[in-house]
């Protein structure tokens, strides 16, 4: 599995935003996956963890799948997500995102992500996004720094 870079500012993944999720992005040019620890600060009922986190934590996983697998960032259109377990606070959780469309290039992107504990699903989603037209060099160096955007930039179409 390949690390990729976190950005600085996303709640999802970003390494310095002090209340976000900072999930840690690996690919195997497949899928992409993190492993995700979710704390008590993360609870709706104190034994649960809220079911509005696993849906970003579901839709991080499917941004990301966009933007490696298919090589263009995107943002979501629509999610549907599937709660099949509850998610204690303190659980460590493997999530998974794929790409579920065929062709790369298309003018919508369809992906699958789901959320495992000890080989049980969590929670499961859908979702369809939308490529950003505008993504830029710039924008990369200003969410990964310059050494993350390097690596970026190798997973994006309008790099190459």
């Amino acid at each position: 599995m390949t690390e990729l870079p976190q950005t600085f500012s996303c709640f999802a993944c970003g390494s310095e935003h002090p209340f976000g999720l900072n999930l840690a992005m690996t690919t195997d040019g497949d899928c992409v996956r993190c492993l995700w620890t979710p704390r008590q600060h993360h609870a709706g009922f104190q034994h649960a963890v809220h079911g509005g986190l696993i849906a970003t934590a579901l839709d991080e996983m499917m941004a990301w799948a966009c933007g490696i697998l298919a090589g263009r960032f995107a943002y979501s259109v629509e999610l549907t997500v599937r709660y099949h377990k509850v998610l204690m606070p303190d659980t460590e959780v493997e999530c998974i995102g794929e790409l579920t469309t065929s062709a790369p290039n298309a003018r919508m992107l369809q992906t699958k992500a789901e959320i495992l504990a000890e080989g049980q699903r969590i929670a499961s989603a859908t979702g369809k996004y939308l490529p950003i037209k505008e993504f830029s060099g710039d924008h990369l160096r200003a969410e990964f720094g310059e050494e993350g955007a390097e690596q970026i930039r190798g997973y994006m179409v309008w790099e190459k």
